[in-house]
């Protein structure tokens, strides 16, 4: 049986005027700590989306761990995400809006990590077929959506571990569905049972798929009050 290829990305988030000691709570447990654990465990490379208050706020007061993720990023051993900067549903925005808040958050990555982003982070998970040709134009060439848009579309479940490609006004970006069963299985469940749902799998049959998921790292054991 072939390895089961795993894409796996997280999602940090605190929105516009939150409290300093909510910032500094989930930098503590779980920012911090989760970033740690996963370089400590090999468990490389992985993707992550920053969004753009909390890499303000993370600027003025852990410039330390900006620098980490930096230098994870500069190995090819973190895959930094778009989205829009102050984390708007992309769906609700004109597209002049849509273009400004993507190329705000691609010039920040670019300045403080030296790094150039193609891969999006869709916030909400809200996702329109118009997006396509918007996304393109500003320079994405992947982004994350629920496999419930796939399954509610007529596509077998076994088919949705590759990217699929589509276009708006003849421009395209690549789709990855999220695997919705690793949503509810990580991290909730343990890894052996993790590991017998995807032998059972097509996965274990197809050396090119890959399952994926990306979910707020709030959800691997933050404190309950403000975000992810």
């Amino acid at each position: 049986m072939d390895p089961v290829r795993f894409v796996f990305g997280v999602h940090f988030h605190q929105p516009v005027g939150n409290f300093d000691h909510v910032f500094e709570d989930h930098l503590r447990d779980v920012y911090l700590p989760l970033v740690e654990r996963l370089t400590a465990q090999r468990f490389l490379p992985f993707a992550l989306h920053m969004s753009g208050p909390l890499l303000e706020w993370l600027e003025q007061h852990a410039g330390a761990y900006l620098d980490t993720i930096g230098r994870l990023a500069a190995d090819g051993q973190v895959e930094l995400l778009l989205a829009g900067f102050y984390e708007p549903v992309l769906a609700s925005l004109t597209r002049a809006d849509r273009l400004d808040q993507i190329g705000w958050m691609r010039e920040a990555i670019k300045r403080r990590f030296g790094v150039e982003a193609t891969g999006l982070w869709l916030t909400e998970r809200v996702w329109e077929p118009d997006l396509a040709g918007d996304l393109a134009d500003a320079g994405v060439r992947y982004l994350l959506v629920d496999d419930r848009h796939f399954l509610v579309s007529g596509f077998e479940r076994d088919r949705l571990h590759a990217p699929f490609l589509t276009e708006s006004g003849g421009k395209r970006v690549a789709l990855f569905p999220i695997d919705e069963r690793l949503r509810y299985l990580i991290p909730f469940r343990p890894p052996s049972e993790i590991a017998i749902t995807f032998t059972k799998s097509s996965l274990s049959r197809c050396s090119a798929c890959a399952a994926s998921i990306v979910r707020p790292a709030a959800l691997t054991g933050a404190s309950p009050n403000a975000s992810t």
